[in-house]
C-alpha cells in the first residue's frame, strides 16, 4: 500500500494510528512521525496524539474585503514581489479584483508603457498612485458593471463581456481554493470575471496562499490546466502529487520558498 492509499484509508475511517501507519507501509516510527508532520502542514490530514486523522471538512469561504486584506500578509507580499517581476513593458495585463493580486500591483515598479485592464476599484487606485509618482507608465482601463460595494469590485454581463473585447499578454487571477483537479471561488461574480479573464490571455497566472490547497469552494471556474503558472507562497505545501499534476498539465510551478 502506497501512501496515497493510506490517506484515502484516513479519509474513510477518520483515524489511523501512527503504529498501524508503520505497519503497513514497513517503514519506521520515525518516517511515519515525519511524513504526518509534513502531510499536516499541507492540509492533507490533521496530526493527533497517537496518529493522524482525517481533517473534517475542505470547504473554504471567503472573508470580507478588509480580513482578507489582513490575513496572510507576509505570505501575500512574497507572493506579489514574485509576480510583479512577469509583468514587462508594453504588455497588456488583466487583473481581477482579488486581494491576492493587489499585491501584484503593490509591488510593481518601473515598468513602461503597459496597459492594466482591472474591475478592482482598490488596484486602481493603486495604479493611478504608482502613475502619478512616476513610478511607472502606462493606461488604465476601469471595467464597468455594477458595483459590489462590500468587496470594491464591479460585476455583472457588463464586466465580463467587455473582457472579450481585450486580449491580455498576461493575465493575473486569486481564488479561493483549488484542488488537483479544479479551481475554485466563493463569489459567483468573482468567478465568472476570472473564468473569462483566462480564456482571453495568452499566459494566465493563478495566485494561491497554501492555505488554499487541496481545498475546495462554492463555484468552480477553471480547471488547473486552464492556467499556465501557478504561484505559491511555500513548497512544503505543494504535495508530490499536485506537482505530478502540474507537470502533466505543464503548468510552471513557482515556490516563492525556492527563491528566498
Amino acid at each position: 500500500m502506497n501512501f496515497s492509499e493510506k490517506i484515502k484509508q484516513i479519509r474513510q475511517q477518520r483515524f489511523l494510528s501512527q503504529e498501524a501507519f508503520a505497519k503497513e507501509l514497513g517503514v519506521s516510527d520515525e518516517t511515519v512521525r515525519r511524513d504526518i508532520n509534513t502531510l499536516a502542514e499541507r492540509n492533507m490530514l490533521k496530526k493527533v496524539h497517537g496518529g493522524a486523522e482525517a481533517i473534517h471538512t475542505s470547504f473554504r469561504r471567503d472573508t470580507d474585503y478588509i480580513s482578507r486584506l489582513r490575513h496572510h500578509q507576509k505570505q501575500k507580499n512574497s507572493i506579489g514581489i514574485r509576480a510583479a517581476m512577469m509583468i514587462e513593458d508594453n504588455m497588456v495585463v488583466g487583473l481581477d479584483c482579488g486581494v491576492s493580486v493587489q499585491s501584484v500591483v503593490s509591488a510593481l515598479s518601473g515598468v513602461k508603457n503597459v496597459i492594466f485592464v482591472t474591475n478592482s476599484i482598490p488596484i486602481a487606485m493603486i495604479l493611478i498612485h504608482k502613475i502619478e509618482s512616476g513610478d511607472i507608465s502606462g493606461k488604465i482601463v476601469m471595467i464597468g458593471g455594477e458595483i459590489e460595494t462590500k468587496n470594491r469590485f464591479s460585476k455583472g454581463a457588463i464586466a465580463t463581456d467587455l473582457l472579450d473585447r481585450f486580449r491580455f499578454d498576461i493575465s493575473f487571477v486569486s481564488c479561493t481554493a483549488l484542488t488537483m483537479e479544479s479551481i475554485f471561488s466563493y463569489s459567483l461574480d468573482e468567478c465568472a470575471y476570472s473564468a473569462r479573464l483566462i480564456a482571453n490571455s495568452q499566459k494566465s497566472v493563478l495566485i494561491a496562499q497554501s492555505d488554499k490547497l487541496y481545498k475546495h469552494s462554492l463555484y468552480r471556474f477553471a480547471s488547473l490546466s486552464d492556467v499556465d503558472v501557478l504561484i505559491v507562497d511555500d513548497i512544503v505545501s505543494v504535495s508530490p502529487e499536485l506537482s505530478s499534476v502540474l507537470s502533466k498539465e505543464n503548468v510552471e510551478l513557482i515556490a516563492v520558498s525556492d527563491t528566498n
